[in-house]
């Protein structure tokens, strides 16, 4: 969203996928030149309780541009590194 030019809110409900979020924006920031204009949020709340509102306070502006809602599913535990290929599962 940043590098297309809009503000970006977001929110998780695991407090390290929370902070992950927080630093993948400082680096996209970093080593894209993201303009300081555009502002970005990520907050340690359900997003199934995020409305307009809360998303106009975070990102403090006045009415709502237009947006988008992106989710994905619970995709298991974080990978640090590549599986071992004995501990893959395939189906």
């Amino acid at each position: 969203g940043l590098l297309q030019g809009f503000h970006v809110g977001g929110s998780d409900i695991d407090k390290l996928a929370a902070e992950y979020s927080r630093k993948n924006i400082e680096w996209l920031r970093k080593g894209y030149k993201v303009s300081s204009k555009l502002k970005s949020k990520v907050l340690l709340q359900d997003a199934t309780r995020l409305t307009d509102k809360i998303l106009k306070e975070i990102l403090q502006v006045k009415r709502m541009p237009r947006f988008a809602v992106v989710t994905e599913p619970y995709l298991g535990p974080p990978f640090f590194r590549f599986p071992e290929r004995k501990n893959w599962k395939c189906t």
